[in-house]
């Protein structure tokens, strides 16, 4: 995600916008320090992901477990986890989790975290749950329309109540 310090400066020729003026934004992040709705821009650094390829990303903002609940269905193509507090992010709305190189990503680098939000992949998931961190994906398996599931890394990941990947 990118904008610009100034307005775009053309060429000579006016065919082309040069980047001198380009810086980037920070990603996607979770910056309300509690509970929150995902859909309400406030709560996030630049604006609410959604978008397929976007990333979400729940980081240290949190100073204790908090709950982000989806009231809208939206798309992401990855949510990343990396606190020592839990993030919860529940339904009533769906994640559909799609990323532009066809391989969804759910990413915990720290801490224990769940997803009960109704998750919907279009082609593959990847979870990655780095050592001692778990997650939790539950009622249920994420409905894979037309992909695989693959899990790396040491940490835990349970789906539903009955799937526990290691």
């Amino acid at each position: 995600h990118w904008t610009f310090s100034a307005p775009p400066v053309l060429s000579a020729d006016g065919t082309n916008v040069l980047l001198e003026n380009l810086v980037s934004i920070a990603p996607f992040q979770w910056e309300a320090v509690s509970d929150g709705s995902y859909n309400v821009k406030g709560n996030w650094t630049v604006a609410v992901p959604d978008s397929m390829g976007a990333e979400a990303n729940f980081l240290g903002k949190i100073t204790t477990d908090s709950v982000v609940t989806v009231e809208a269905p939206v798309t992401v193509g990855a949510i990343n986890f990396d606190n020592a507090n839990s993030y919860t992010v529940v339904g009533p709305a769906a994640i559909t989790l799609e990323s532009l190189t066809g391989v969804a990503e759910i990413n915990v680098r720290e801490g224990a975290h769940a997803i009960t939000a109704p998750l919907v992949v279009p082609g593959q998931l990847a979870i990655n749950a780095e050592a001692g961190t778990n997650l939790s994906i539950a009622p249920a398996m994420p409905q894979l329309v037309s992909g695989d599931l693959a899990k790396s890394g040491t940490g835990a990941v349970a789906i539903g109540s009955s799937v526990l990947l290691t």
